[in-house]
Formats: structure tokens, sequence, C-alpha cells
């Protein structure tokens, strides 16, 4: 998911998509695709927008990535985006009818993902991965997450108003097709159509949803200082 136009980072982010920022001195989108490769998915599809399209396309005709799509909804700018639900509904009707890894573009995730695919192959449901938050913080700016002992999510809360105990839920999703299929009762009830996070709150509430808890933690570059956090942590690489 790289369509947004990153605007609390302007004027950094203005002519530049955030997931081609450099992180210890490879773009995030690097440092994102090394970890899916890593998990043994190969084929991925990069959703951004009309203004960062050939930005994108320049980039990966300068690294030689392979079996790397892109996928740009109509936006050029931050007034007519879609907002990253509505443009993940959209790119759903020109794929095939199969499971997702969802990832955000701005996200560095510093433990392998395979572990967590391999707990999606067992259940088949969909899967939110977990983490520890670094701070109060990065709490307050994400989703609170707390599942039973099954793994099962028994509270969701995005974008939490206080201070609650529970596990960081990063965009990171292994969504089946029947469960992104359910993308357009979502919106059609008149739901957020920008923050991932709302769709998972949504949805767990109407079928099972289970959390991945990983040992490692997620890099959010949501903003210039947590950007400069990013290129100093010595969590350079995913674990392997």
């Amino acid at each position: 998911m790289a369509g947004g136009y990153a605007k609390r980072m302007w004027p950094l982010t203005r002519n530049i998509p955030k997931p081609l920022l450099p992180v210890h001195g490879r773009p995030v989108i690097e440092h994102i695709i090394h970890n899916i490769r890593e998990s043994g998915v190969q084929e991925i599809i990069i959703s951004t927008n009309e203004r960062f399209r050939g930005q994108f396309q320049s980039w990966i005709t300068q690294s030689n990535h392979e079996n790397l799509q892109i996928y740009a909804e109509r936006s050029s700018s931050e007034g007519d985006k879609l907002g990253a639900i509505r443009a993940l509904t959209e790119l759903l009707r020109a794929l095939p009818k199969d499971d997702y890894l969802v990832l955000a573009g701005d996200n560095i995730i510093t433990s392998n993902l395979g572990p967590m695919i391999s707990f999606y192959n067992k259940t088949r449901k969909p899967i939110v991965g977990l983490f520890e938050p670094f701070n109060r913080k990065q709490l307050l700016a994400g989703s609170v997450v707390i599942v039973d002992r099954t793994r099962k999510i028994r509270k969701f809360i995005e974008k939490p108003k206080h201070a609650t105990k529970g596990k960081l839920g990063a965009l990171a999703y292994i969504l089946p097709y029947e469960a992104l299929s359910k993308l357009d009762q979502y919106l059609a009830e008149g739901n957020e159509p920008d923050e991932p996070g709302r769709f998972i709150a949504w949805l767990y509430k109407k079928e099972p949803v289970y959390g991945y808890p990983f040992d490692g933690h997620v890099l959010d570059i949501g903003d210039p200082k947590l950007f400069a956090e990013a290129n100093r942590t010595k969590n350079k690489a995913p674990k392997r």
C-alpha cells in the first residue's frame, strides 16, 4: 500500500513518495521487498497513485526487481485521493480471487514474515501482525489489539484515545479473498475509507480474526521524527 501523499512529511515528501525515502542507505520499499521475498512470496503488487506511478516504475527498472506490478489509482493530489481502503477495494476488482498479504509501504518490519504465513496456512482466517510498541505514543498512533489463548482477536481499537494494554497491530495483514470481498459492504455502510485498521476493527466483530505476535518491531516512517529514528535504529534488516 503506497498510495498516500505523506502530507505530514511535507516538504520532504512533496515530490517523492514516502516508500522511496532512504533508510540505512536503501529506499524503505527495498527493506519491505526484501522481507517479502525472504518469506517466500514472489508476486508483489505496489498500489500507488497516478502522480507517483512514474517514480515507482523508474525504481523498478533501476533495481532490476522481477515479478513486481504497479497499480495506480486515479488520484494525483492529496485533495482527490481515494483513501487506502477504497483504493484496495478498486484494486481487488482487477486481481484474481486469491489470498493476499497486505503491507504498508512506509513500515519496516524487523522480523521475517514467514512464521505469520505458516500460521495463516493452519487457520485460513484473517491474520494481523502484532508487535511490542516502542512507546506509548506509537501505540496511540496505531491499533491496540488484545487476543485470547488461541490468538483470536478479542479487542481491536484503531487510534485509541487513551493508553491501554495490548499489542501494537500493524498494517501487516494476511486476508483470504472471502474477507477482502467484504470491503464493499464496509464502504457501503459509510465507514472510514482511508485507515485499513478501521476495516479490521469492523471485520473482527463479524468473523474470527487472529493476531500473530512477532518478536521484532515495526518501524513506522510516519513523520520526520520517526523517519530520523528509523535511520538511527539498530534493527537495520529483518531477522532471518
